[in-house]
């Protein structure tokens, strides 16, 4: 049980950040994609690319960080014999 635990703590430490940048990047792509901006030192002024970071990219971050420890929780769980 302890084994289990640690794996998905593990998991859940790493895809947190992983996650966080991969929907970081795809938020600051969209948002030049929409505004027109030709580099990401145009976003700066952008108070959309904040509202962005902070109620969709944090919530998701998070939300799928426990989606994946979830998943290796019930990938760890014991098994059955015979």
């Amino acid at each position: 049980m302890m084994k289990r635990a640690a794996i998905t703590t593990l998991a859940f430490l790493i895809a947190l950040p992983s996650i966080y940048w991969l929907l970081g990047e795809a938020a600051v792509m969209f948002e030049m994609a929409s505004t027109g901006a030709k580099s990401r030192a145009e976003l700066a002024d952008d108070f959309g690319l904040g509202i962005i970071g902070l109620f969709i990219v944090a919530p998701a971050t998070v939300i799928g960080a426990v989606i994946i420890a979830s998943f290796f929780w019930w990938q760890m769980r014991p098994r059955r014999r015979g």
